[in-house]
């Protein structure tokens, strides 16, 4: 697909969206009752040809670099390219991590595992959205940012990530929202995770175990 790609009708950036949310979905699921089935499939086309979406057995579905497309963007029109900027927490109890495990039908096309953590919206401090995930997910936080790193996939994923530390109620805390499964993982598990499931996870904990700074990531 060509990486420089942006949605251009609102039309295209819905169903992009709903397939984002929803993974397969028929003509009729996808399709507004107000919109003509021409000019639905005129937009349908142009995401088949530029490698966004692809038929499927029961309708249609975004291909994989489709996903990685949207999960990069967001799926908005005219989408500039710039890095997402996000904040993560490390909880460890008794040699042990909280892993956060995407369970959605997105997981075989995106990073499988990854740290707890959420996008940094525009006007929010980097601490008050540690907060925000962690009241989310029942966590307390312990620290203030401790460490900054930069992560480079070319073409696929690029972000700006601060880091905080946290606490959990117990080793046996778990949570799932049908997106996400947090539960903890003995840290010799995730620092064997290869990169194309867990991205720069290793590298991040391994830094922040030998308490050496953190260095911009850059994956083949």
């Amino acid at each position: 697909m060509n990486r420089h790609f942006s949605l251009d009708h609102h039309l295209q950036s819905q169903i992009v969206q709903r397939l984002m949310a929803h993974g397969e979905q028929s003509f009729s699921e996808l399709k507004p009752a107000s919109i003509e089935n021409s000019l639905f499939m005129y937009h349908m086309r142009k995401l088949i040809s530029h490698g966004i979406v692809e038929k499927s057995v029961h309708g249609f579905r975004l291909t994989s670099a489709g996903a990685r497309w949207a999960n990069k963007t967001g799926a908005a029109l005219q989408v500039a390219e710039l890095p997402r900027p996000m904040v993560q927490l490390i909880v460890i109890h008794d040699n042990h991590i909280l892993l956060s495990e995407r369970i959605d039908h997105m997981a075989s096309d995106l990073n499988r595992y990854m740290l707890p953590g959420t996008l940094h919206r525009f006007g929010e401090t980097s601490s008050t959205a540690a907060e925000r995930v962690a009241t989310k997910f029942g966590l307390k936080i312990t620290s203030n940012c401790i460490g900054h790193t930069e992560v480079i996939i070319p073409e696929q994923h690029h972000s700006l990530v601060d880091f905080y530390t946290a606490t959990a109620p117990s080793l046996e805390y778990t949570f799932n929202d049908d997106l996400f499964q947090l539960r903890f993982v003995p840290i010799t598990t995730v620092l064997a995770l290869p990169a194309n499931e867990a991205n720069a996870l290793a590298q991040i904990i391994t830094a922040y175990l030998s308490n050496t700074p953190y260095k911009p990531v850059y994956l083949p």
